[in-house]
């Protein structure tokens, strides 16, 4: 969280067995777009990979990094922006039949309200 304290990290539960997870953003009556705050940002990064062999399958890996920005202008409203640089490497095997690395990239946009 940019300018915000962060999520708070529940490890009781309030109700059935809900616990240890991360609550949802607060944005505070000053923080608001509309009593002319700026809202509440918040950054993420995520660096994943996957194995897509399996058996008679070879599909090589697949490694994605993953950078966004949250945006909560008003309670129960939020922006998502992701950009995403994946590469997939194909297999040894599957280079044989002309198979080739593959770049990608992605920009990924969403708006949300939520309760």
């Amino acid at each position: 969280m940019l300018n915000d304290k962060g999520r708070p990290y529940r490890v009781s539960p309030t109700y059935g067995s809900e616990y240890g997870v991360f609550t949802g953003v607060t944005v505070e009556e000053r923080q608001r777009v509309s009593r002319g705050g700026t809202g509440v940002f918040e950054l993420g990064v995520r660096d994943s990979a996957i194995d897509l062999e399996s058996r008679e399958v070879r599909g090589g890996v697949e490694h994605d990094v993953t950078a966004g920005v949250n945006w909560y202008p008003e309670p129960n409203i939020r922006f998502v922006f992701d950009s995403i640089r994946s590469h997939a490497e194909p297999s040894a095997e599957s280079l044989n039949f002309g198979r080739r690395t593959v770049d990608a990239d992605v920009f990924i946009g969403r708006a949300q309200l939520y309760g």
